[in-house]
């Protein structure tokens, strides 16, 4: 189906193209055909001179009054051209009633050899044949354009001609003259066959430039009317920091017009005094492409307010690579900053008075549990655990949101040391051993490498693995077990943690790591949260200069896995003292 859209659509264009060719045929005729009917005038006067004495006289002026009128009509013919609606059909009605007037004018030509041949006089032969070679000469200069009408008009023309001096005439050196016409007829054609091609190819040449340069000067056209609508600044400056671009966005983020900001320096047009030094150095980067392509600065806009801007610059060289300016775009995100602080602000505010009283009734719930109380009743003491199971929850989506918004606004803080892997695994395992007995879950290391090494933040790592280890758990059937391996992957070191559960549905795999997303199993237990554990994991592992990644196949299991740089040495023996 597509091949055959392709070549439909090929052969419209084709279509099109010899379509736009034919009018320029057209064209180029009718331009011409003026010179050559004042030509055709010519030959009527010379031949009315050389042969007023030896041909009979009605039959030569009749003959020169059907040429005449003949190319009268062609003339205004031509003439009628540039009147008409310049329509493809319309031109193409031209074309073959041009072309019926020059086969017409074409055969009064020719039957000069029949009507008005001078019998009895070589010399004026030689003349005629004379005139008629030069009308075809002539007719390929005007006529080429059009194959099929130059070939049947030379032919017309010089055919019968050569026919009466080779059958007719009896003189020697008339009928080798014939013979010569005839070789000429095939000669005039080929040289007008090639005149055509040179013509054809001279027009598509022009057709494809005049094309390209209309989608040249289409894309700028939208390029322009893209930058004078776009709600970006766009700014080009010079070497010096001068300004020699600004479009309408710019005017209406900074408040000078394109006038008042062309020529001037950006420093003193749009930095506050204390940015200088750090814009003129982001400038020198730029100047030589060695960086500053994207910041967000501080700016003063022509009343005096300073706004911050997101900045997008790029570097323009010259054939030699040499930096001859700037390009950038810039657009005011002050509001956005604003509203995006506004938001952490209230997250880390709601999430810290939330935790409060919720540690605050966990330790009670606690304590309860514990028997500070006395001895609770059995049914008490099960709704107090429902209540300190979904309080114990809510502190971890409240210390997850917490973590998140560290995470995006740079503050969260990372103690890294070298420490042994199995002792981040074998922790792992113990620190959950207790929630996979509610499920029913074994938990295992089946490969281990005691002598590997990371260099890594060990209570980030553990959250990670926790969390990890944890989503296994719930998502395995009871009896199953969940097996945590070590293994060496070149220069990295890879924890993999693999359950037997239902696997990870194909369409939701690439939003798995995504912010508040989780997958539906409507028949797994205990999977509720908030969906931002993977998150952080991967934020985490990737501040370790680590990947993290999975595998999964419905109905048979998952494997989550990281992969950490290897460091060569560490303490152990501190480490298992400790």
């Amino acid at each position: 189906m597509v091949n055959l859209l392709n070549r439909t659509t090929k052969k419209r264009a084709d279509s099109a193209r010899h379509d736009a060719i034919f009018v320029e045929q057209a064209a180029l005729i009718a331009n011409s055909i003026h010179s050559s009917v004042l030509g055709t005038f010519l030959g009527i006067v010379f031949m009315l001179l050389i042969m007023w004495s030896v041909i009979d006289i009605t039959a030569l002026v009749s003959w020169s009054i059907i040429l005449g009128i003949i190319s009268l009509i062609r003339d205004g013919h031509a003439r009628w051209y540039h009147k008409i609606a310049p329509t493809l059909p319309n031109i193409r009605r031209w074309g073959y009633q041009f072309a019926g007037l020059a086969f017409i004018a074409a055969t009064v030509w020719g039957s000069s050899a029949i009507f008005i041949f001078p019998e009895t006089d070589p010399i004026r032969q030689l003349m005629l044949a004379f005139v008629l070679g030069i009308t075809c000469a002539v007719a390929v200069s005007t006529l080429s354009p059009i194959r099929y009408i130059i070939v049947t008009f030379i032919i017309l023309v010089l055919a019968p001609l050569a026919i009466r001096l080779i059958v007719v005439s009896e003189i020697y050196t008339l009928t080798l003259m014939g013979i010569i016409v005839a070789v000429t007829i095939p000669l005039l054609v080929v040289n007008a066959l090639r005149m055509n091609r040179v013509t054809v190819s001279n027009i598509s040449l022009r057709i494809d430039a005049m094309a390209q340069e209309k989608k040249l000067r289409d894309s700028q056209q939208r390029l322009t009317m893209h930058l004078q609508r776009t709600p970006l600044a766009v700014i080009e400056w010079n070497t010096n920091f001068e300004v020699t671009e600004w479009n309408e966005a710019a005017h209406k983020i900074f408040g000078y017009s394109r006038e008042e900001a062309l020529g001037s320096n950006g420093i003193d047009l749009l930095v506050p005094e204390h940015m200088t030094d750090r814009t003129r150095k982001i400038r020198e980067q730029l100047i030589k492409n060695e960086g500053g392509l994207y910041s967000i600065n501080e700016n003063i806009t022509k009343d005096g307010h300073v706004i911050l801007c997101e900045w997008f610059n790029t570097p323009l060289v010259d054939e030699n690579g040499e930096v001859i300016g700037i390009a950038s775009l810039a657009l005011d995100v002050t509001e956005r900053i604003r509203i995006d602080q506004m938001k952490r602000d209230f997250v880390s505010i709601v999430s810290h008075e939330l935790r409060t009283p919720l540690t605050a009734i966990r330790g009670a719930l606690g304590l309860i549990l514990g028997g500070a109380t006395g001895k609770a009743p059995k049914k008490m003491n099960e709704l107090i655990r429902i209540a300190d199971d979904n309080t114990q929850r809510l502190l971890r989506i409240i210390n997850d949101i917490l973590d998140i918004d560290k995470i995006e606004s740079g503050v969260i803080e990372y103690v890294f040391d070298n420490i042994p892997v199995m002792e981040l695994v074998d922790k792992a395992v113990t620190n959950n051993s207790g929630y996979a007995q509610q499920y029913d879950v074994t938990l295992k290391v089946t490969e281990r490498m005691d002598d590997a090494c990371i260099n890594a933040d060990s209570n980030r790592l553990m959250q990670v693995l926790d969390n990890l280890v944890s989503n296994a758990i719930k998502f395995s059937p009871k009896g199953e077990s969940v097996e945590l391996n070590v293994t060496r992957q070149g220069e990295n070191v890879r924890i993999a943690v693999s359950d037997h559960g239902p696997g990870i549905p194909t369409d939701f795999q690439d939003k798995l790591f995504d912010k508040f997303t989780q997958a539906d199993f409507s028949d797994t237990r205990g999977t509720s949260g908030a969906g931002l554990g993977l998150n952080i994991a991967k934020a985490v592992i990737e501040h370790h200069d680590g990947h993290i990644d999975f595998h999964t196949e419905e109905n048979v299991g998952t494997t989550f896995f990281f992969d950490l740089p290897e460091v060569p040495y560490c303490d152990f023996k501190q480490q298992y003292e400790a």
